[in-house]
């Protein structure tokens, strides 16, 4: 009860901080934000290291690559990483599942600013971020496994949101488009030498693509409000989200139920970092309401998680950060009418070392130690190791070695209904992992990334039945074997920018017993494009054009092709008008099975940038 009316003032008093905020800001104009393209990646581990010198496969995009895209939400950004999956239940951060290197959707650790967010009640939730798009300076993608540094959860990859600090831009957005959809997000900032402060708000209302009986069945209303406030090295970060959308069979295609669903999200984050010790302290409660059946109130679960953390870094021996010790512990506890009540603590103890030996070969050895007061799932060691070295001016070739493992989420233990049962006894995933790539980097116009890779993985849970009479069980699937090669391109001629990405996986699963179904875990992409075009249009002046097309072709299923486009006019200095299309061949196509997704969306939005 005190949540609930903590939230309900918070919403309350979103206009009032805002008004007050910009009354203390000093306005400037800012042109181009920083160019972070440089930035050295978060996402590998914790000691920090230039994108030219990766061991892992690590894909970026940057604060000014999202402000070409046609994209709403960080869920349709996702999009656009090779090798990675974002299965949308709908758009505009509804929600959606995501997977890397054919893992299943539970397997992806996401991190904000290098602190887990992940849900531990079900990985739907893992994408339930509290930060709209304009507090994005980049996200990066790490493929592979990434618990020697983060632990559970980091199983075939993770996703790190670094958020904006210094340097950006206020902006104010109000967009309108298909399906009576309304947007508008204001995001402020103030600094000086030793402070910064920021302070975004977003609200997005929409009638939603499905109809029935005269009733919308998948609108939406979304509420975003975040806040950063930093000393010199100090920073303090609060997030909230508030979703209500109906669910049309979500969770259970073919039901024809029209499911209503309601989250709210917070989190906390207190850090110092650049020094040593460094330290994050950080909470995030996640609240669900799901009803089966709106019309009838049927079927009604209400869950409650909170998630507890500290970590803690310290860089001893070197004056340069190259080696780190660090310990974590994590409290994880859900209060829920359909789960019971739970609560689980984690223990990690984590040490890397990274080494540049004549400025030609890059040593990186990683490794981790977790423990569990859930007895079941007792210890794990998780060690990493990697090299590269730079062949030729602009040729590098890497390799690495990394295990990865994860424990089950509550859903999956603990969860039951008319067609679905957890199981109490599931074991962790493990698995090991190895890679080598070859990057063409350095050149004036050219840039070409290429990864090979192979994934053994033991004890995989899945939500599994041989046969329609049966309940989907999660179980244990003793061994699968992952393998497949990525690519990136990327190309600049003149004005033109050209990025290009594909990704090919198969899998090879020891027989689990005949007629057996999979409902996560077979259902990877074998094949991903996806592609870009950022041009000037010479036709009219002050125009800016974007072209971009995905490919997905799934095990056993057909692919499909979507489209999207956006056309931004420069009106002046610090005024843009920005006109957004998605799937414009209004493609009929699924990314879960079952759950119709939106046909030709239009949106035209205006920017104001000061």
């Amino acid at each position: 009860m005190l949540m609930k009316k903590f939230r309900m003032k918070n919403k309350k008093n979103y206009f009032w901080i805002l008004a007050i905020f910009l009354n203390i800001s000093e306005v400037k104009a800012v042109d181009v934000y920083l160019d972070i393209s440089k930035s050295p990646i978060q996402t590998e581990g914790y000691i920090l290291t230039k994108p030219e010198r990766n061991i892992k496969t690590v894909e970026i995009i940057t604060y000014n690559d999202i402000k070409k895209l046609p994209v709403n939400s960080i869920e349709e950004l996702l999009d656009y990483f090779s090798g990675v999956d974002s299965q949308k239940r709908g758009p505009f951060d509804v929600q959606s599942d995501i997977s890397i290197r054919g893992g299943n959707f539970q397997q992806t650790l996401v991190l904000i600013d290098g602190v887990r967010i992940s849900d531990p009640q079900t990985g739907h939730f893992n994408l339930d971020i509290p930060f709209t798009l304009e507090d994005i300076e980049r996200i990066e993608v790490l493929k592979g496994p990434g618990s020697s540094a983060f632990g559970s959860n980091a199983f075939t990859g993770v996703i790190n949101i670094v958020t904006k600090k210094r340097g950006a831009p206020n902006s104010v957005c109000l967009s309108y488009g298909g399906y009576n959809t309304a947007r508008g997000l204001a995001s402020i900032s103030r600094e000086n030498t030793n402070t910064f402060q920021r302070f975004s708000i977003e609200k997005i209302k929409s009638d939603g693509w499905l109809k029935k009986d005269n009733k919308n069945l998948t609108d939406f209303d979304i509420t975003k409000f975040s806040i950063s406030t930093g000393y010199k090295k100090l920073k303090l970060d609060y997030g909230f989200l508030s979703k209500d959308f109906g669910a049309y069979d979500f969770y259970s295609p073919g039901a024809d139920a029209d499911s209503r669903e309601s989250t709210d999200t917070e989190f906390v984050k207190f850090s110092l970092s650049n020094n040593s010790p460094e330290f994050d302290i950080f909470y995030r409660s996640h609240f669900d309401r799901f009803i089966y059946k709106y019309s009838l109130d049927l079927g009604k679960n209400e869950h409650h998680t909170n998630v507890y953390g500290l970590n803690f870094r310290f860089y001893p021996f070197f004056k340069e950060k190259k080696f780190v010790v660090g310990l974590e512990n994590i409290f994880e506890e859900i209060e829920s009418t359909k789960l019971g009540n739970h609560s689980e603590t984690k223990y990690g103890l984590f040490s890397e070392y990274r080494e540049r030996i004549k400025e030609k070969t890059d040593l990186y050895l990683g490794a981790r130690f977790d423990s569990h007061s859930n007895e079941k799932f007792g210890y794990n060691f998780s060690p990493s190791l990697g090299a590269g070295y730079r062949i030729l001016d602009h040729l590098r070739i890497r390799t690495s070695i990394s295990t990865g493992y994860r424990t089950p989420s509550f859903t999956e233990l603990y969860y039951e209904d008319p067609s679905n049962k957890g199981n109490p006894e599931l074991k962790p995933e493990k698995n090991i992992s190895g890679e080598i790539g070859f990057d063409l980097t350095g050149l004036q116009k050219a840039q070409l990334k290429t990864s090979f890779f192979y994934r053994r993985e033991e004890d995989i849970i899945d939500w599994g039945r041989f046969s329609i009479s049966e309940k989907w069980t999660a179980r244990n699937i003793k061994k699968i074997d992952f393998s497949g090669f990525e690519t990136n391109a990327v190309l600049k001629f003149s004005e033109f920018d050209i990025k290009t990405g594909y990704s090919y996986q198969q899998a090879k699963t020891e027989s689990v017993g005949d007629n057996y179904q999979s409902k996560y875990v077979l259902r990877f992409p074998e094949h991903l494009v996806s592609g870009e075009i950022f041009f000037p249009f010479f036709l009219l002046k002050n125009f800016d054009a974007t072209f971009t097309c995905i490919y997905k072709k799934r095990v056993s299923e057909d692919g499909y092709f979507l489209v999207n486009a956006g056309l931004k006019y420069k009106i002046s200095y610090s005024c843009k008008v920005f006109i957004k299309g998605t799937n414009l061949l209004d493609t009929e196509y699924e990314e879960i099975l079952g759950v119709v997704q939106p046909g030709r969306w239009l949106t035209i939005e205006l920017i104001f940038e000061f």
